[in-house]
C-alpha cells in the first residue's frame, strides 16, 4: 500500500503541471465583432457601431467560422499599448489580457499576458503566445488600430483563462512604450476602468446579461459544491472507514465494523450528490451534463471519475453477497473487496482529488483566487497519510512479532499475516481472518484508539480548510471568514 501511495503523489504532481499545445487559427473575420461594445470615455461616445470618437473602444464576438476563437477589435488613443483584461472581480491582479501595442520604433505586435497576483510586478507576457491570431493592426490619426482572435482555452496554464465565463472587463490603455517582444509597461496616464456587471463573451445577451450572469454563478456554485463534497466524502468518510477496517478490528472488535459501514455509507451518498452536482453544472453544455473537457487535465479528471464512481458502486454490492466470516472461501472475499477494488478505488479517487485540486487552482475554471495552495494543502494531508500508514504498519508489525499464537496473527496488519503465516501454524487465520466473537479488546487497544484519534483530527482539520479554500472568493474571503469565529 505505500509503494501505490508514492506512486500516488508521483502521479498527481506530475498531471498538476500545466500543459502547453497549438492550434490552427481560422480565416480573417468578414466582419467586425458586435456582440459586445464597450467605450471611454463612456458608452455615449459610440456612434451605432462605430467608436471612433471614443478615447476607447471594444468589440468582441465568437469567431462566425471557429467559435472556438474570440474575435476582438480594440482602438485607443494613446501611441503605447490599448488592452483589455478578464479579471473575476474588479482588481489586476490575477487577470488574463489581451491588447496590441507599439514600440519606440513604431513596431507593433499584439500580446497575450498575465498579470500575477503580486501587486508589485508588473504584467508578464505569455512566453509561448500560442492561440493568438493577428488579421490587421495600424497606428493612424494618432490610434492604435488592431484586430485579432485568441483561443477561448487555456494554452498556457498559469497565463490564461478560459474565457467562455462571466469577467469584469479592465479596459485599458497607455503612453508607455516597451519592444513589442516584452510585456506591457505600467498604464499611465490613467488605471484601466474595469466594467462594473461581469460579462461572458460567449454568454451575453444584451437584453438579458444578468440571467446570464446568474447562470454562471450557479455554474461556479455548483462546481465549488461538487469539490467539497468530494473533499468530505473520500479523505474524511471513507479513509477514516479503511482506517477502521485495516487497524481497529483488535481494539474494537465488535464494533469496529459498525463504525466502518456507517462511514462507507455516508461516503456513498456524499460522493453521490458531489457527482451528481457537476453533470447539474453543466446542463447548459453542448451535450447537456457532459463536461466541455475545456481544461487540459479535464478529460483526466471526468474518465477517473466516472471509473471511481462505477467501483464505488460495485464494492457495497460485493460487500452484501459476501460469505461467512468463517467460511473456509473468506480470503477471496478479503482478496477482492479490500485489497482489490477497494484498493484501486481508493488509489485512483486520491489521485482524481488531486487532479481537480489542480484544474481548481488552475486559471481554467476561474473559481479560485486562492492559487498555489488548495494542491498543496491536499498534497501535505496526502503525505501525512502514506508516511502515518507507513509507521502504523510498523508498529503494530514489531507488537504482533513479540505476540504469540493466535494473537500474533491477530494484532499483525493484514498484509504482513501471510508472510508470518510462513513461520507459524495458523496458515488459517492468517489468510481468512475470521471472526472475533470473544469481545476482548488487544494489549494495544490504546495505542490503537490513540492512533484513529490522530489520525481523524488532524484528517478534519485539513478537511475543514479545504473546504473554505474551495468555497471562499479570495484570501480576503478567506481571513474574514476564520475572523468571524475570533
Amino acid at each position: 500500500m505505500g509503494y501505490l501511495s508514492l506512486l500516488l503523489i508521483s502521479f498527481v504532481c506530475l498531471l498538476a503541471k500545466g500543459d502547453e499545445f497549438n492550434v490552427t487559427c481560422p480565416e480573417k473575420p468578414r466582419s467586425l465583432p458586435n456582440l459586445i461594445m464597450l467605450g471611454l470615455p463612456n458608452q455615449g461616445c459610440i456612434k451605432g457601431t462605430d467608436g471612433s470618437s471614443c478615447e476607447y473602444f471594444i468589440r468582441m464576438a465568437p469567431n462566425l467560422d471557429d467559435p472556438d476563437f474570440l474575435d476582438i477589435y480594440m482602438e485607443g488613443n494613446l501611441k503605447g499599448w490599448v488592452a483589455v483584461g478578464f479579471s473575476h472581480d474588479t482588481h489586476m491582479v490575477n487577470t488574463d489580457v489581451l491588447g496590441c501595442k507599439q514600440d519606440e520604433s513604431g513596431n507593433l505586435g499584439i500580446i497575450n499576458g498575465w498579470n500575477p497576483d503580486v501587486k508589485a510586478k508588473h504584467n508578464e507576457r505569455d512566453p509561448n503566445q500560442h492561440g493568438m491570431c493577428l488579421y490587421s493592426i495600424e497606428y493612424k490619426d494618432k490610434r492604435i488600430i488592431c484586430s485579432f482572435s485568441r483561443y477561448r482555452f487555456i494554452m498556457n496554464d498559469g497565463y490564461d483563462y478560459n474565457l467562455n465565463d462571466s469577467f469584469h472587463l479592465l479596459l485599458g490603455k497607455s503612453k508607455m512604450q516597451t519592444p513589442v517582444n516584452e510585456s506591457l509597461p505600467f498604464h499611465s496616464p490613467d488605471n484601466p476602468m474595469p466594467t462594473k456587471s461581469k460579462f461572458n463573451p460567449y454568454d451575453y445577451n444584451p437584453n438579458n446579461s444578468n440571467g446570464t450572469l446568474n447562470n454562471a454563478k450557479f455554474k461556479r456554485r455548483l462546481l465549488r459544491v461538487h469539490g467539497s463534497l468530494m473533499v468530505i466524502g473520500w479523505p474524511l468518510f471513507a479513509i477514516t472507514a479503511i482506517f477502521f477496517a485495516a487497524w481497529m478490528k483488535p481494539s474494537l472488535p465488535k464494533l469496529w465494523f459498525q463504525f466502518h459501514r456507517a462511514l462507507m455509507i455516508l461516503s456513498l451518498l456524499t460522493v453521490s450528490i458531489g457527482f451528481l452536482s457537476a453533470f447539474v453544472a453543466n446542463k447548459d453544455n453542448v451535450t447537456p451534463g457532459l463536461l466541455g473537457f475545456e481544461c487540459p487535465r479535464e478529460i483526466w479528471h471526468f474518465t477517473f471519475g466516472i471509473l471511481v464512481m462505477g467501483l464505488m458502486i460495485i464494492n457495497p454490492l460485493i460487500g452484501l453477497i459476501r460469505c461467512k466470516p468463517n467460511s473456509p472461501n473468506r480470503w477471496i472475499f478479503n482478496l477482492i473487496h479490500g485489497s482489490g477494488i477497494g484498493t484501486i478505488t481508493t488509489v485512483l479517487a486520491l489521485i482524481n482529488i488531486g487532479l481537480g485540486m489542480a484544474q481548481y487552482q488552475s486559471s481554467c475554471l476561474g473559481l479560485s483566487r486562492t492559487r498555489n495552495y488548495i494542491l498543496w494543502v491536499y498534497l501535505g494531508w496526502l503525505v501525512f497519510t502514506v508516511v502515518y500508514q507507513v509507521i502504523l504498519y510498523g508498529i503494530f508489525t514489531l507488537i504482533a512479532l513479540q505476540s504469540h499464537g493466535e494473537e500474533r496473527y491477530k494484532l499483525a496488519p493484514s498484509f504482513i499475516r501471510p508472510i508470518l503465516a510462513q513461520f507459524g501454524q495458523s496458515g488459517y487465520v492468517a489468510i481468512n481472518d475470521p471472526e472475533d466473537k470473544s469481545g476482548i479488546v488487544s494489549k494495544d487497544s490504546e495505542i490503537r484508539l490513540v492512533a484513529l484519534g490522530v489520525y481523524s483530527t488532524v484528517t478534519s482539520i485539513v478537511v475543514a480548510i479545504l473546504v473554505v479554500l474551495i468555497t471562499v472568493d479570495s484570501w480576503k474571503s478567506f481571513t474574514r471568514f476564520f475572523l468571524h469565529f475570533f
